[in-house]
């Protein structure tokens, strides 16, 4: 089955994580890609964890799966499509002005992070998201 063929016959009255796995299903079809199909096609609440997402984290001291990225941002924002579109366009965004020239010395989100010591946003350098390490704010 192709992309273009499964929205012919799409119910919208699935679960968002049934639709998913429907995706997932489908060759050349990944994680990022589903929930992008998910988020900005379908209006599902997916947020949607790209390169740029991957990149902020990383070197931020931010390490996860693909899954544990997702539940980490799912976790910290409300549930609403439309926040989830901006956040996810906010990122993008911010990837392509600043992780794409390499202007790490004028990253925000760097900058937060000295700043506070120890991360706005994460539990310590190097730290790996899982359930029983979840991303959390660190409060001085």
């Amino acid at each position: 089955m192709r992309v273009s063929e499964y929205f012919t016959g799409i119910d919208m009255n699935k679960d968002t994580a049934v639709l998913r796995q429907e995706l997932l299903s489908i060759k050349g079809v990944g994680d990022e890609t589903a929930d992008s199909i998910l988020l900005y096609a379908l209006g599902r609440p997916s947020f949607v964890i790209d390169a740029y997402t991957r990149r902020i984290c990383q070197c931020n001291g931010i390490e996860g799966t693909y899954g544990e990225l997702q539940e980490a941002f799912e976790g910290s924002i409300p549930e609403e499509t439309l926040l989830y579109k901006e956040f996810h366009a906010l990122i993008v965004e911010y990837g392509k002005r600043y992780c794409n020239k390499k202007r790490c010395g004028e990253c925000i989100v760097r900058s937060v992070r000295d700043r506070t010591g120890s991360g706005a946003i994460y539990k310590g350098k190097g730290s790996r998201i899982s359930k029983s390490n979840p991303v959390a704010i660190k409060a001085k």
